[in-house]
């Protein structure tokens, strides 16, 4: 987008709808702020990034309807209540994996040794052949 969105002078009110949301505070695990990224809805940080003087509050409002509709670069949407962390369970799906092929690669070799015997396992480490 190059151009910026009209400005009309008016004394009418302007109607815009929004979702109006607080958020938890973030976690151990949430990296801090660098270089302009932010890891977490940490509004007091954003606030500093952006030099903003003042109280600043822990909420936050999102345009959900357009007051630019005929720029649609400017389609406001709130973004979801919560963002899906599926971490533990893909956690869980490699580690059960990782743990049946374990399972799996001990039954092969414990029924190999079976099959061979202890005897033609030393025999076939010294080289000798029975036949």
């Amino acid at each position: 987008m190059t151009a910026r969105p009209r400005v009309v002078e008016t004394t009418l009110p302007l109607v815009m709808v929004g979702e109006f949301r607080t958020f938890d505070k973030p976690g151990a695990m949430s990296p801090a702020p660098r270089d302009g990224r932010f890891y977490a809805r940490d509004t007091a940080a954003m606030a500093r990034a952006l030099n903003v003087t003042g109280p600043v509050r822990p909420e936050v409002v999102f345009a959900v309807t357009a007051v630019n509709p005929e720029f649609p670069a400017l389609r406001p949407s709130a973004p979801p209540a919560a963002f899906s962390n599926n971490h533990f369970g893909y956690a869980l799906t490699w580690f059960g994996l990782a743990i049946a092929l374990m399972g799996f690669y001990v039954a092969l070799l414990r029924r190999r040794m079976k099959k061979d015997g202890p005897q033609a396992a030393a025999h076939r480490v010294r080289g000798d052949t029975k036949d």
